[in-house]
């Protein structure tokens, strides 16, 4: 059922590695700043998998329950996403400021995609 609302975040991930792939080739960037582009992009897609998982799971509850689920999955969310973040932002060796001007765009790009999901999927008078 949600699959059908994935079709803008597929374009915008493509897009994305279509612009970090000419970037890699214009420019001349080490092994940091690839590695940086990479993880973003990949801990993007956590959070878009995260998003529709926790999405698909409340949509089947009634209006109360659904905005209780749904804060409550935020909430987990986001606590998954920042610690993966800085853990990748103390642990690995890679351009710190490539890696998180990256990942808050996807980020921010991908929020934009989740509320269309659910203005999407909404159910009426529930």
């Amino acid at each position: 059922m949600l699959y059908k609302s994935l079709l803008p975040s597929l374009i915008i991930f493509i897009l994305y590695i279509t612009v970090a792939y000419f970037l890699v080739q214009l420019k001349d960037y080490g092994r940091q700043e690839i590695l940086a582009l990479v993880l973003a992009g990949a801990l993007a897609v956590i959070n878009l998998v995260l998003t529709v998982f926790f999405i698909e799971k409340n949509l089947a509850k009634n209006k109360n329950e659904f905005i209780k689920g749904f804060l409550k999955s935020t909430i987990i969310r986001i606590v998954v996403l920042l610690a993966i973040f800085f853990t990748i932002m103390i642990i690995m060796s890679l351009n710190h400021f490539v890696f998180g001007v990256g990942f808050f765009i996807l980020y921010f790009l991908f929020q934009m995609i989740e509320i269309y999901i659910l203005h999407t999927n909404k159910h009426v008078g529930n």
